[in-house]
């Protein structure tokens, strides 16, 4: 489940997708021996990527032009200036959530979740599910440069954006986008709870899983991205990124949207643990 979510939402937040497949690694990994509730699994959120998305853009709109973006570890170009990275960002942003959580944490501030009721939190999440569905739209449709859309309205520009460029869709692209969404409803509605039925035993098959397996296989045989310009990941580097220290410059910007993000994380988080604890009971 990681993997494939890993991917998709860190295209949502606008970084690599490798990016996503090392933060669905790691916090499973540490909530697996650190956390307190043993039916969450701790990774990619979709309001998360979004809210991420939006912070990267806010952020880089403060320095000027993004096309004229220098990475982060290339600033000495000339004449050229510099943009940080949605890499650099996110990467800050990370640290200050962490930070901030700690000291939620240490000042015992769960009484928080107590004004995040069960319906506002699925009515946030539900309204976060709209947002994640047209960010989502240009890319099931392969609809090349629709403007990037932030502020108050922007929900409805972007459903407008991909109205009024919906003859330029790639076929290929969402024909395989709508075989894609129905493999996955009639595997997770109908399949799923079948074998369950007939074998008597709690599992769950990976649908996103062997779907990513199937398009891959199927996409390198048929060379989608050459013969029918799919846009595909590519290549994924092997092993771990060489470490390196944050731009420590970037915390003062990220900051503001890294306490909205702790609060959301820590709100759904919990919530997600005690629905667990009550279907238990």
């Amino acid at each position: 489940m990681h993997v494939p979510q890993g991917i998709a939402y860190a295209v949502v937040s606008g970084v690599h997708p490798i990016i996503g497949l090392y933060t669905s690694f790691f916090p499973a990994l540490f909530y697996m021996v650190l956390g307190t509730s043993k039916h969450c699994s701790i990774g990619s959120f979709a309001v998360v990527a979004l809210m991420t998305s939006v912070a990267v853009s806010k952020i880089q709109a403060e320095y000027g032009d993004i096309s004229t973006a220098v990475e982060f570890n290339n600033t000495n170009a000339q004449n050229v200036p510099y943009v940080p990275s949605a890499e650099s960002i996110t990467t800050v942003l990370t640290l200050c959530v962490g930070l901030f959580q700690i000291i939620m944490g240490i000042l015992h501030l769960e009484i928080i979740i107590t004004y995040f009721s069960d319906q506002v939190v699925d009515g946030f999440t539900t309204a976060a599910s709209f947002y994640v569905l047209a960010t989502q739209l240009r890319e099931f449709f392969g609809l090349p440069n629709l403007p990037r859309r932030t502020g108050a309205g922007n929900l409805f520009l972007r459903f407008y954006d991909v109205a009024v460029s919906i003859v330029n869709i790639n076929w290929a692209t969402t024909v395989i986008s709508v075989t894609s969404v129905a493999f996955l409803i009639i595997g997770k509605d109908h399949i799923t709870p079948y074998v369950k039925r007939k074998t008597k035993i709690p599992i769950t098959i990976p649908f996103e899983l062997i779907l990513i397996i199937i398009v891959t296989i199927i996409s390198s045989l048929f060379k989608f991205n050459s013969n029918m310009s799919v846009k595909i990941v590519n290549k994924l580097p092997i092993g771990m990124p060489s470490p390196h220290v944050p731009d420590i410059s970037l915390i003062s910007k990220a900051f503001p949207n890294a306490i909205a993000i702790s609060i959301v994380v820590f709100a759904v988080h919990i919530s997600m643990a005690k629905m667990d604890a009550k279907s238990e009971e």
